[in-house]
């Protein structure tokens, strides 16, 4: 399907089977070399349990990622939004971005006369990793646009595993329609934020729209796609997620099935995305359409792991949420 040059083209599903067959992404080039292991594994192991790789993550991520997105897309929307943080829990990182137009917030609620929806999304980082203020100014685009936008906070690892952040994301989900009632609830997440976001709405059976960018859905497939490129010892899926396979595979999508889910579920995918390949979101669409449940995808060509975030702050989430046939692959 032909696009504009400044945004990648929207595929249908026989596109990207094609795509699929006459790629060998999934046999991606090693990270870091095997000989190397035995030597590094120690280290990386100390720096994911001590809370060392998220720290140094962390500061890495804001200096390479959040000036740039801020002064692209942040002082013009952010002018007309007012940003406010709440708490749901003890923990520092148990706390929510609330993003609204402005003369409007917690204390003076919008309803569904005057407001849109209430987005929630949760941040990506490996599971141990990660910050919603990272995301403050792309989201900010939504506010500007009549959305209440609430940014995620969670306990990554090592304070946290896949079921306490599920967990985390439920109590914030909880006080957040709390808060605002009358507004139809939106709960998107990219990469990790997108599994633990989608295991929030099968395991607490919530009826809500669920946008998912880039996603992670099978952490047994993923933690062996990421031990061919070397990545496993630096990332905090294998712990996080219970180290065993039996415990990857209860912690995924499949895992948390339990029967039809009555949520509208949309995936959106970069075919360029060497980080979470766009097959997560294949066979994750795949399954839920066999247990019954509302699926659309979309597949974004020359869209790596962090351009489909960037498509969402240019406006395409909007796009992505109808039921446009031109725009997404319905299964």
């Amino acid at each position: 399907m032909s696009s504009s040059s400044s945004m990648p083209s929207l595929l249908t599903r026989q596109l990207a089977e094609t795509h699929l067959s006459n790629n060998n992404f999934l046999e991606s080039r090693s990270t870091i070399p095997r000989l190397l292991h035995p030597y590094t594994a120690p280290i990386f192991e100390y720096g994911r349990t001590s809370g060392l790789t998220r720290f140094i993550v962390d500061g890495l991520t804001e200096l390479a990622y959040r000036p740039f997105f801020f002064l692209k897309f942040g002082p013009k929307s952010l002018s007309r939004t007012h940003v406010e943080t709440l708490s749901y829990g003890p923990d520092p990182r148990q706390k929510i971005l609330l993003l609204t137009p402005q003369n409007y917030h917690s204390s003076h609620p919008p309803t569904s006369s005057n407001k849109k929806t209430l987005l929630i999304f949760t941040h990506g980082g490996a599971w141990g990793s990660g910050s919603p203020s990272f995301y403050l100014p792309l989201l900010s685009t939504y506010a500007s646009l009549g959305y209440t936008v609430a940014l995620l906070g969670y306990r990554t690892y090592p304070t946290s595993t896949v079921s306490g952040q599920v967990s985390d994301v439920h109590s914030a989900y909880l006080h957040l329609t709390h808060l605002f009632p009358d507004l139809p609830c939106i709960l998107s997440g990219h990469s990790s934020g997108s599994h633990i976001t989608l295991l929030t709405i099968l395991r607490y059976d919530l009826k809500v729209t669920f946008l998912g960018l880039s996603g992670v859905y099978d952490m047994l497939s993923h933690f062996r796609y990421e031990s061919k490129r070397g990545l496993e010892i630096l990332s905090g899926l294998q712990p996080a997620g219970g180290y065993t396979n039996d415990n990857l595979e209860l912690n995924s999508m499949k895992g948390s099935l339990t029967g039809v889910n009555y949520s509208s579920f949309i995936f959106v995918h970069g075919l360029e995305d060497f980080t979470v390949p766009f097959t997560q979101s294949y066979n994750a669409s795949y399954c839920l359409k066999n247990w019954g449940c509302d699926i659309r995808v979309v597949y974004l060509e020359k869209c790596d792991h962090m351009g489909v975030v960037i498509e969402l702050m240019k406006g395409c989430g909007e796009r992505w949420l109808k039921n446009d046939v031109e725009l997404t692959s319905k299964l």
